[in-house]
């Protein structure tokens, strides 16, 4: 724990946040390695949150890593509003998003000064990590979201959250079908009724509720884990992901140890004596510049605390040192909630030399094998939890 976390956070576009330099703060007192995962949507607003010079120091000072996605995935309707309407995943990639072409673009624009941008984007590339899927990715992402049990469980969370007044009593029903490399989905959910209600709190502009918007919160699930996974690194998130990323692993490891009465279990670790860091800097009370002053403290402590089981005393401990005698120390206390996630029962020995992909009658889909061998093999995907989204969901009695 503390060792290392991903911060993919949402475009404006997209259901979640914007880009929120508190967390990034928050996450950099208590995290040894901090990663931001960027995307062609949303790295404008990080250039121009942290400055394009406050971001090269961050990154030459190694106190944060900067991974760019150049390739997005979302979801494809076609022959919408027809008895015909079909779902399909998409990758959104163009040579004018690859990193080499986009980030001087928008340096350009934020310094006005075409060479000023290019000598700012050179900097910068040579310290962001560019990532790109597989080849094959769409094809997997079929294969996971046609995977009808799991995705049911993870749209019946998402609706019990974002629409608590639209009652499930009845049994929802969310059946999806593949169609060649197009996806079908049978459903019971009213979403003229539905919208009523999710647009209380989500306006037109930003989102409405369809087959293809809950199959897009299913993907991005996948995709958070996906990149979690793929760094070993815990996850930043709000209390809805980590109740859709609960959902999404416990059906694939349930399905994975069936009969065998294994189970992912899910812990809060709640510090209760943190302070509003993440607060204070959202509401310009305090700089980012004050986060970096106390770094080198927090850094000569770091490696110490990723050594320690999860325990209040030692975090406290860890925490009364680092902020002692800073303006952090005078900030309105709170408590900093993590979900500590552990695979209980079931070794790597279990699964025989080639892992989840040996077991017999096992039909799990890449992205959950992928997930679940590196849980299996000691990853532990810790996720931060925050809070600033609970007044959403505030009559919501799943959350806790």
């Amino acid at each position: 724990m503390f060792e290392s976390i991903c911060i993919r956070q949402k475009s404006k576009s997209s259901l979640g946040h914007p880009f929120d330099l508190g967390v990034v703060a928050e996450a950099l007192v208590f995290y040894g390695k901090v990663r931001v995962m960027a995307s062609h949507a949303n790295l404008d607003a990080i250039l121009r949150t942290f400055t394009p010079e406050g971001l090269i120091e961050l990154l030459e000072s190694d106190y944060l890593k900067l991974a760019y996605e150049a390739e997005q995935l979302g979801i494809q309707t076609v022959n919408t509003n027809t008895a015909g309407e079909r779902y399909a995943p998409v990758g959104f990639s163009a040579p004018k998003l690859q990193l080499q072409n986009h980030l001087p673009n928008l340096l350009m624009q934020i310094t006005g000064k075409a060479g000023r941008g290019r000598r700012l984007a050179r900097r910068i590339a040579r310290k962001v990590e560019e990532v790109k899927y597989d080849r094959n990715i769409t094809e997997e992402a079929l294969t996971d979201l046609a995977d009808t049990q799991k995705v049911a469980k993870v749209v019946r969370t998402f609706m019990r959250t974002y629409v608590p007044e639209y009652s499930l009593d009845d049994g929802l029903i969310f059946d999806v079908g593949r169609d060649g490399d197009q996806l079908t989905v049978e459903t019971n959910i009213d979403f003229r009724k539905a919208n009523a209600y999710y647009h209380k709190r989500t306006p037109k502009s930003h989102s409405t509720l369809s087959p293809a918007l809950l199959l897009a919160q299913v993907m991005g699930v996948k995709e958070d884990l996906y990149f979690a996974s793929k760094y070993e690194s815990e996850i930043a998130a709000d209390d809805i992901n980590v109740l859709l990323m609960k959902a999404s692993l416990e059906e694939a490891f349930e399905r994975l140890t069936t009969g065998q009465h294994q189970a992912l279990l899910f812990q809060d670790f709640v510090f209760e004596d943190s302070r509003a860091v993440a607060e204070a800097i959202r509401s310009g009370e305090r700089s980012f510049e004050d986060v970096l002053n106390i770094l080198p403290k927090a850094k000569q402590f770091q490696e110490w605390l990723q050594s320690q089981p999860p325990d209040r005393d030692i975090v406290k401990a860890y925490f009364q040192e680092v902020t002692r005698k800073t303006w952090i120390d005078k900030l309105p206390a709170k408590s900093t909630r993590w979900i500590v996630i552990t695979a209980a029962g079931i070794g790597v020995d279990a699964l025989g030399a080639g892992g989840i992909g040996t077991v017999a009658g096992v039909a799990l889909g890449a992205i959950d094998t992928f997930v679940l061998d590196k849980i299996l093999k000691g990853w532990k995907p810790n996720q931060f939890v925050d809070n600033s989204l609970s007044r959403l969901v505030l009559h919501n009695p799943d959350i806790g």
